[in-house]
């Protein structure tokens, strides 16, 4: 079983298929991320050097993460948080989140790396 699958065994079919979706978006975003499951903290981390975004899930729903949250543009005022530069977007539904934003934030989030 992987580290993934492992985290994921705890967590309700809803969001277990939440999880899927996104990270199928995440993948499909930006191909070249390599994805890594953190079991200790519960997220599933995608990196291209560095953190770029993760997926984590919680009891009835899923957040993605933003390590550089504040340098994002957010033109729909999607992302929470007020960490120093973490930001998220909660998502509670596989058939109600915003893929085109979500989409164009991972991208950005890539573009922005080591800087």
């Amino acid at each position: 079983m992987s580290d993934i699958d492992d985290l994921l065994k705890a967590h309700t079919p809803e969001v277990q298929r939440m999880v899927s979706v996104l990270r199928e978006l995440v993948k499909a975003a930006v191909p070249e991320l390599e994805e890594e499951g953190k079991r200790g903290w519960g997220n599933i981390l995608y990196k291209a050097g560095e953190v770029i975004c993760a997926i984590s899930p919680h009891k009835n729903h899923v957040n993605v993460n933003f390590y550089k949250g504040t340098s994002l543009s957010d033109p729909d005022h999607l992302l929470e948080g007020d960490g120093k530069a973490l930001r998220h977007i909660k998502i509670r539904s596989v058939e109600d989140f915003p893929r085109e934003p979500l989409t164009r934030m991972i991208q950005e989030s890539y573009r922005l790396r080591n800087q």
